[in-house]
């Protein structure tokens, strides 16, 4: 016993450190640039209203973007404060809710990915980045 309890922490560890290098490698090939150069027709596109949430917004769904079968971006101008980065996170984990709610055969859930600033024409642009994964409720990701 004394021998599997620092093996298993060994591989607990291992597991870990694999997942944040993929996760970091994958963080790095998404970027704001490359997704306003490539990702041009979102399968989904929803406007979110400064009156009905706290920041004005735009979220969109792409499906085979940068690679990524799923992905839903959280698009927002200005500032990139707390608040607009918890508005955003917020607006991500709704649609995942919203969706689920409308599909109780099915169950989506995301992984957050990174928060990357894009210039354009000098206005500053923030994107949220989260892969989706779907899956019919019962079966194992």
């Amino acid at each position: 016993m004394k021998v599997l309890v620092p093996f298993l922490c060994a591989a607990a560890t291992l597991v870990v450190l694999v997942e944040c290098a993929a996760k970091s490698d994958l963080a790095s090939k998404i970027t704001a640039k490359a997704a306003y150069e490539t990702c041009r027709e979102p399968a989904e596109v929803h406007d979110i209203s400064p009156y009905a949430f706290p920041v004005a917004a735009k979220v969109h769904r792409h499906t085979d973007c940068l690679g990524i079968p799923d992905m839903l971006l959280i698009v927002w101008y200005g500032d990139r404060t707390e608040k607009n980065e918890v508005a955003a996170n917020l607006l991500a984990l709704m649609y995942v809710e919203n969706y689920n709610d409308a599909n109780p055969e099915k169950f989506m859930d995301m992984d957050y990915v990174k928060t990357d600033e894009l210039k354009v024409d000098s206005e500053k642009t923030y994107i949220n980045f989260n892969i989706l994964r779907i899956r019919t409720k019962g079966t194992v990701l």
